[in-house]
C-alpha cells in the first residue's frame, strides 16, 4: 500500500462543509468514538496503567471512572471482576459504551450519562480513577473527593506542560503557529495542590504508544483537524506532514504517538 497523492481540491469541499468553526473544545463525535475504540487494538497505555495500578487493587471491590469517555478502563477493570461505575457528560459515548457493555455481557459495570459536577454520591468507592480529566481535580474538588474514595483516588496525568501528541508541535512549528497554543494542565498542577495540603501520593510516569490507524488518508486529516486548532487554509502544509508522518501496519494507515503520562495515587 502506497500513501495516496492527497490534494487540496479533492478535500477543501469537504473541510469547508464539516469543519466551518475551528473546534476549541472537546467534543465525541461517532467519527471520534470510533478513533478512540480503534486505538485499543494498539495502544499499550491502559495495560501499562493497570499493571501499575495493580498493587492498588488488593482487596477493593467498587470502582468509579470519573469522564470514563468511550469506556477502555471501565471495561478492562469490569472485567478483572470490579463493580465499575463509569460516568461521563457525553451522551454518545455513554450509548456507546452501554452497547459494548451489552455485547460483553458485563452486568458489574453502571454506565452513567452524567457530569461529574451533577454526579451525587450516595455511596463511597474504594477507588476513584480519573484519566486526563484536566481542570476537574483542583484545590476546591479534591478533598470531597478524597471523602468519597475508601482506599485510593488515582488520576492519570499528561507528564509534559506543552501537548505534543503526534508530534503536533512539529506541525505547528511548519505552520508557524504558536505552540504555546498547546499549553496545558500537567502532572505538576496536582503535585503542588497535593503538597501544599500535605496530602500523601505515589507516582510513576510511564511512556506507552497511543498511535492512532485511519482506513484511509482522508480520515487522518479530518483527524487533525478534529483536534487540533489548524486553519484549513493550510490544508496543503498538512497534507505533507502527514504524508511525512504516516505509516502502513497492519493494511492501515498509522499516526504514530508516544504518550508520556503520570499516574499518581493517593
Amino acid at each position: 500500500m502506497i500513501l495516496q497523492e492527497a490534494t487540496e481540491t479533492i478535500y477543501q469541499g469537504y473541510l469547508q462543509k464539516n469543519f466551518n468553526i475551528v473546534k476549541k473544545e472537546f467534543i465525541y463525535t461517532k467519527k471520534s468514538i470510533s478513533w478512540f475504540i480503534d486505538s485499543e487494538r494498539t495502544t499499550t497505555f491502559y495495560k501499562k496503567s493497570l499493571k501499575i495500578l495493580k498493587p492498588y487493587l488488593k482487596e477493593c471491590k467498587t470502582i468509579l471512572d470519573i469522564g470514563c469517555g468511550v469506556g477502555s478502563f471501565s471495561i478492562e477493570l469490569a472485567k478483572m471482576g470490579f463493580h465499575t461505575t463509569a460516568i461521563d457528560k457525553f451522551p454518545l459515548v455513554i450509548e456507546s459504551l452501554v452497547e459494548r457493555k451489552r455485547q460483553m455481557k458485563l452486568e458489574n459495570l453502571t454506565p452513567l450519562n452524567i457530569s461529574f459536577e451533577d454526579f451525587e454520591f450516595n455511596n463511597k468507592y474504594d477507588i476513584i480513577l480519573a484519566s486526563y480529566m484536566m481542570g476537574l481535580i483542583n484545590e476546591n474538588t479534591i478533598d470531597d473527593i478524597l471523602k468519597n474514595t475508601n482506599k485510593h483516588l488515582v488520576l492519570i496525568l499528561p507528564y509534559k506542560r506543552i501537548k505534543n501528541d503526534f508530534s503536533i508541535s512539529e506541525l505547528y512549528d511548519e505552520l508557524e503557529i504558536d505552540i504555546g497554543n498547546l499549553e496545558q494542565s500537567n502532572y505538576i498542577d496536582i503535585i503542588n495542590i497535593l503538597d501544599k495540603k500535605n496530602i500523601k501520593y505515589d507516582i510513576e510516569i510511564f511512556k506507552s504508544e497511543f498511535g492512532q490507524s485511519f482506513k484511509n488518508f482522508e480520515e487522518a486529516i479530518l483527524f487533525i483537524y478534529h483536534y487540533f486548532n489548524v486553519p484549513k487554509k493550510n490544508l496543503r502544509i498538512v497534507i505533507d506532514w502527514l504524508k511525512r508522518k504516516l505509516i502502513i501496519k497492519d493494511n492501515l494507515y498509522y499516526l504514530p504517538n508516544v504518550k508520556e503520562s503520570a499516574i499518581i495515587i493517593i
